[in-house]
Order: C-alpha cells, then sequence, then structure tokens
C-alpha cells in the first residue's frame, strides 16, 4: 500500500540505489510531495509529484496522511526566486532548515509588512520574505519571453556543476534548464531526455534567445544563434559559451553534437 510524506530538508538526494555511494540522480526540494512504499537500509524509495523516482535517506522524510498529501497539492504556490530565502518564525527566530533554494514552491497564507506566512504540509507555518517568493500564475506563460529566460539563467553563471543537482549550490545541464523554466511556471520533466520532447521544433538557422538546444546527452539555452548558456561538466559549471567556430569560447564538440532546437516561448 502506498504511503504519503514531504521533505523536510532544504534540499534531499535522490540516488539510483539505497546506498550514500550510489548515484545522485536528482535532487527535491523542501515541501516536495512523495508516494512510497519501499523502505530499505534506512532509504525510501519514493515517487515525486513530477512522476521522478529515487532513494532518499529516510530521515528527511516526515510521513502524511492521504488526506493532507491532496489538500497541500491543491493549494496554489509560490516560487522561490532567490537563490536562498532563510525561514524564520513569527518572532523572527531562524527555524530548521534555515533557509530554502531558488525554485522551492510554497503556499502562502498572508503577506504582512514584506513578510510571508507559509503553509507546510504538516499545517504549520514558517516565516519568509516576501520579496523571496514569485507567484505562479500559469496563464500568463505566454507573455515570457526568450530574453527574460536568459537573463534569469545569466543569474547563475559560475554556478558550480553537480551530477543531478538541482539548485544553485550545484546543477546539472537539465537540472539548471528546469529550474530555470519552473520559475517562470514552465513545467517541464527533469532529464534531457524527456525535454527533448518539449515544445516546437526549430531548424538551427531559425534559432533564437531563449530557444532550447539539445545535444548528445546534453541541454542549454541558446543566445542568439551562436552561443549557449547551460551548466557544463566540462566547463566545470554554468557558463556562457559559443558554438561558432573561431571565437574563443567555442565548443566545437557541442557543434558537433547538435541533435535539435525546440521553442517553449
Amino acid at each position: 500500500m502506498s504511503q504519503y510524506g514531504w521533505i523536510v530538508t532544504n534540499v534531499a538526494d535522490l540516488r539510483a540505489e539505497p546506498s550514500f555511494t550510489a548515484e545522485r540522480v536528482s535532487q527535491a526540494l523542501f515541501a516536495e510531495l512523495l508516494v512510497y512504499r519501499a523502505v530499505r537500509k534506512g532509504f525510501t524509495r519514493v515517487k515525486l509529484t513530477s512522476g521522478y523516482a529515487g532513494w532518499v535517506d529516510s530521515r528527511l522524510i516526515t510521513n502524511l496522511t492521504q488526506k493532507d498529501f491532496k489538500q497541500y497539492q491543491r493549494l496554489t504556490k509560490q516560487v522561490v526566486i532567490s537563490r536562498q530565502a532563510r525561514l524564520f518564525t513569527k518572532s523572527g527566530k531562524p527555524i530548521s532548515p534555515y533557509f530554502v533554494y531558488y525554485a522551492t514552491k510554497l503556499p502562502v497564507q498572508k503577506v504582512r509588512n514584506n513578510t510571508a506566512c507559509v503553509l507546510l504540509p504538516d499545517k504549520t507555518t514558517v516565516y519568509i520574505k516576501a520579496g523571496n517568493l514569485s507567484p505562479i500564475d500559469k496563464r500568463n506563460r505566454q507573455l515570457v519571453s526568450g530574453a527574460a529566460l536568459i537573463k534569469e539563467a545569466k543569474r547563475f553563471l559560475g554556478t558550480p556543476y553537480l551530477w543531478g543537482g538541482t539548485t544553485p549550490a550545484g546543477y546539472d545541464c537539465s537540472g539548471f534548464v528546469q529550474a530555470v523554466c519552473s520559475r517562470f511556471g514552465i513545467s517541464i520533466p527533469r532529464d534531457t531526455k524527456e525535454q527533448i520532447q518539449y515544445g516546437e521544433t526549430i531548424g538551427r538557422s531559425a534559432v533564437k534567445t531563449g530557444d532550447l538546444l539539445f545535444f548528445n546527452r546534453h541541454v542549454g539555452f541558446a543566445v542568439g544563434k551562436d552561443k549557449i548558456i547551460h551548466a557544463s561538466r566540462a566547463a566545470g559549471g554554468v557558463r556562457l559559451e559559443s558554438l561558432q567556430a573561431g571565437d574563443p569560447e567555442y565548443r566545437k564538440d557541442l557543434d558537433r553534437e547538435f541533435v535539435i532546437a525546440r521553442r517553449l516561448v
């Protein structure tokens, strides 16, 4: 029988196997909901509401009733738009997990004096500065421009590369793309192999700023026709590089391994 829960730390690794030495396949953010059945060696096999699955340290999960799970799932959320946002009690004291990361989604009950009261899945509340949050309005996704995506992506230049990473502490290529898109209420899958199926196919000569560029097991955002901003293992993190031969930042390997371009906005 399925059981329900939520992530109680700011970021939790999802592992391929129930072991701390197993591959990190992704990460889950604070207050993310999950369903699980199996528990083994101190790890829980979880499935996030996004459909992504992996093994999580059981100590980072708190159980929920199915009723509370569904109620929280239906709540309108706001998204954290700062790299980190401090959490505190009503009296202003720090409270665990002390801060949350960019792209964390939280339901706001009320805002007063630039302080937002946030409801958690267990029906307790914490507080966060309202300026760290932005409403998620899916009706306005058509108003998002490619330039807005790239402006947002450039905030993270220099962020380290982390295999399976989904936060500003470290991104992998698809985690970076997913996080930036979620800031604008654009929901896309976690992995490159699934992201490549979203949006409209664009010929390489028609690429414009904000399009997604796909390579052999890699993805990034187009900046104009000949540049890319991406989380690159070879470059050591989020970098702005070129697909134009002769440029100082030219990536011959990516130019050679280009697969397809897709347009989301």
